[in-house]
């Protein structure tokens, strides 16, 4: 799963529901390989519309501007809107993710019986708090 797909699962029963079919579609050692944001990052405090204002060219070189708002942080869960200016017209994307602790990653996972081969803080599978916000989790059935 790419792209802190895992994170969409915003309900315990959501994910332990993924984690079951996952598992059951994998064959004998089959492996679980995932990203989730790590909370104690913050990255949403980086998600307001001075920070996260930028423009991207489109392949026909129209500018969009792009910008991100979050508009809420309770229990784990991240509300927040992704905005997206062409001229005059503004589209919004909203969206919710859950962040998960790695506590939580670690007893979710071996609930579902996945052994965990690794839990790290980035994609270069740095200690968990000195890489990029990350968890990068390695997990086999």
């Amino acid at each position: 799963m790419t792209s802190h797909v895992a994170q969409f699962f915003l309900t315990d029963g959501e994910w332990a529901d993924a984690l079951a079919n996952v598992h059951r579609a994998l064959v004998p050692s089959g492996r679980l390989v995932f990203d989730s944001r790590d909370p104690d990052a913050l990255a949403w405090e980086r998600w307001n519309p001075s920070d996260s204002r930028h423009e991207v060219q489109l392949p026909d070189g129209s500018p969009v501007t792009v910008w991100t708002e979050v508009i809420d942080v309770r229990d784990g869960l991240v509300s927040f809107v992704h905005h997206y200016a062409f001229g005059r017209e503004e589209f919004l994307s909203e969206a919710t993710l859950c962040f998960r602790t790695e506590s939580d990653l670690r007893e979710s996972l071996a609930q579902a019986g996945f052994r965990i081969e690794g839990i790290y803080g980035g994609w270069a599978r740095q200690p968990i708090g000195d890489g990029d916000g990350e968890f990068l989790v390695l997990a086999r059935r």
